[in-house]
């Protein structure tokens, strides 16, 4: 009786370069990918280099000859044990995953306009169910609606979970730049379907704690909550600042967040069930406090505290239910994408997250960038999250590994 040939391993290594010159970043992180053969590459650069993307797209396309290459620029990158914030930097992961359907597509705003049905999805898209177990996207920040794109996903591929990131604009260009195989663009966004014995496990970390109570929602106008509970928001907002100690009250002020909830019928409230926002702006004379989303009447709203030691009990619970997810999977590699008020400004020290990863995953691949907006899993849909912490972990079955 004939054996059945085993099925190669997947394989997932990282490699990280940081200079002046975006040729010598390049060079030094292809360096450490160089034995993987990768069908897939994803790259994150620097935002110093974002002018330099179309020469950096053209090499690295050159240089892996992989069939698939997608990345984004950012104002810092993550690379395995280390976070590099505002930095000259390049970071590449090679993958070869036998057996894996990716997906590859660029969307622009146009293309948006059509992905009104499933079966146009499929077309534009150039994949089936079937074949997306998950997706990885990569938008920009100016010229794109990305919650559109969002909701397409989820019409024409319910529970494939969305992980990914608005790509952040450098400091002085204000500009981003994405990278599909051998291309830089500089609007719309790149999505990559993985499917085949592959799975996307999906994590979020906002690194708050729900404070005071919840309360409804009773009158918005636009981006703007004018009332809470029948009270001005603004009175709602005092009033939690008024209970907290006077010694922990400044640090509260510059730390309070809003929590929109991502289910309404649940009976309790906790960590992780909120859609969160920072506090964008206040009208005195109305009382009016606005969030930089769009709430709206009747929706359970919660004020949350963050800080460095909520943010990391947060992540911590968030990789043990990850790991706890894992199943009859066999981890290959982590993709991330960090809120730019994370890192050094959040926890007073350097990679915190990516350490944190390390201890939870010893040794799993990990690439990802410091994003404007962190793509990722909000109740049963998906969304764009700020100041958060978002995870992809890509994993085989067992039953299809060597």
């Amino acid at each position: 009786m004939a054996t059945v040939p085993p099925v190669p391993a997947a394989i997932a290594r990282v490699g990280f370069g940081a200079h002046s010159t975006w040729e010598a970043a390049l060079d030094e992180a292809a360096g450490g990918v160089a034995d993987v053969a990768p069908d897939l590459v994803l790259i994150g650069v620097g935002s110093a280099f974002v002018s330099d993307m179309p020469a950096i797209a053209d090499q690295v396309w050159r240089t892996f000859q992989a069939p698939i290459v997608i990345g984004a620029s950012g104002r810092g990158v993550i690379a395995q044990y280390a976070e590099y914030e505002h930095e000259s930097t390049v970071a590449l992961m090679g993958l070869r995953l036998p057996g894996a359907v990716l997906s590859p597509a660029q969307l622009t705003q146009r293309t948006l306009e059509h992905l009104t049905d499933p079966a146009t999805c499929y077309r534009r898209l150039g994949a089936i169910p079937e074949d997306v177990n998950g997706w990885v996207v990569l938008a920009n920040p100016f010229r794109f609606d990305i919650l559109s794109a969002l909701a397409a996903l989820e019409m024409a591929y319910p529970g494939a979970p969305v992980i990914g990131g608005v790509a952040s604009p450098d400091a002085q260009t204000r500009q981003t730049a994405l990278l599909i195989n051998g291309e830089a663009v500089f609007d719309g966004a790149i999505a990559l379907g993985i499917g085949g014995p592959y799975e996307l496990l999906p994590a979020v970390s906002h690194g708050c704690e729900p404070i005071g109570q919840p309360w409804t929602v009773t009158g918005v106008s636009g981006d703007w909550i004018e009332s809470i509970g029948g009270r001005p928001a603004l009175a709602v907002l005092d009033d939690i600042l008024q209970r907290t100690p006077n010694d922990l009250r400044n640090q509260t002020r510059t730390n309070l967040l809003v929590g929109l909830a991502t289910d309404e019928y649940q009976a309790e409230f906790t960590r992780g069930d909120f859609l969160v926002r920072s506090i964008a702006g206040i009208d005195q004379p109305s009382g009016a406090i606005a969030i930089g989303a769009r709430a709206r009447p009747g929706q359970t709203i919660q004020f949350q505290l963050r800080d460095a030691a909520v943010a990391d009990l947060d992540l911590t619970f968030c990789l043990d239910g990850l790991r706890g997810s894992i199943g009859g999977l066999d981890p290959v590699a982590m993709v991330a994408f960090a809120g730019q008020e994370r890192g050094r400004n959040l926890f007073g020290s350097e990679s915190h997250d990516t350490l944190t990863i390390q201890r939870k995953f010893p040794g799993i691949p990990t690439i990802g960038l410091y994003t404007a907006g962190e793509i990722g899993p909000a109740g049963l849909s998906s969304a764009v999250h700020s100041l958060s912490l978002t995870l992809g972990l890509l994993a085989r079955r067992i039953d299809a590994s060597a």
